[in-house]
């Protein structure tokens, strides 16, 4: 039996055979249910605008219906997850700099259609900084500009920063590319006398640390 959730069917009782065809014909055509149906999720959540074109078909009360009903299941589906961030048990770390932080995270970071990077700077003092967003990309990946990055991170004058970026696709295990990132901006970073400290990749439902490289004393050089 089909899943519901992977199903136009839920979507011909809400608007009408004629209207559900209009509306994936627009959205996604020639593609599977599953993919049509992730088709409309995405468009609504990466470009409400260009979701509101693609829906002109559809007439003015099946548009209001459906924006409303996305609308309600995408709050409810954060409802639900920060109920269950809360739930969660805790590592034996969990009291660690890096779970205390990764915790002010919102919920709504974790879920976002777009890719993202960030960091968290840790002052000479001991404290920390409020997350500062770097840059937002598509769902497949973001663009990372190394120089902006450090001037983001330089004006701060921190001694230490942890690196955060999510996965949309919800797997969080680390490719080649985040890898060689957090090994060039540790390198990189060393050179101003600052340490980075690790690298979270998150999703809706895990996240994953990469621990930095352990790097000789011939890399590092501290600056006054």
């Amino acid at each position: 039996m089909e899943n519901p959730s992977q199903s136009t069917l839920p979507w011909t009782e809400l608007l009408g055979k004629p209207s559900c065809t209009t509306l994936f014909q627009k959205m996604a055509p020639g593609l599977s249910r599953q993919s049509q149906v992730h088709a409309l999720f995405s468009s609504y959540d990466l470009n409400p605008e260009l979701f509101e074109r693609r829906c002109q078909g559809l007439p003015e009360r099946h548009r209001r219906r459906l924006t409303s009903v996305l609308r309600i299941a995408r709050d409810y589906a954060l409802f639900r997850e920060r109920a269950y961030q809360q739930d969660r048990e805790s590592p034996p770390e969990a009291q660690s700099d890096r779970f205390m932080l990764l915790r002010t995270l919102p919920v709504e970071a974790r879920h976002e259609a777009r890719e993202w990077i960030g960091f968290w700077a840790q002052f000479r003092q001991g404290h920390w900084s409020d997350l500062e967003w770097v840059e937002r990309g598509v769902r497949t990946h973001v663009n990372f500009d190394t120089p902006e990055f450090f001037a983001r991170l330089l004006v701060l004058r921190p001694k230490s920063f942890i690196l955060i970026h999510n996965h949309p696709s919800g797997r969080t295990e680390p490719s080649w590319m985040d890898h060689q990132l957090t090994h060039r901006l540790a390198v990189l970073a060393a050179q101003f006398g600052i340490e980075l400290l690790g690298h979270w990749i998150v999703g809706p439902h895990s996240e994953t640390w990469i621990t930095p490289p352990t790097l000789d004393g011939a890399t590092k050089r501290t600056i006054d």
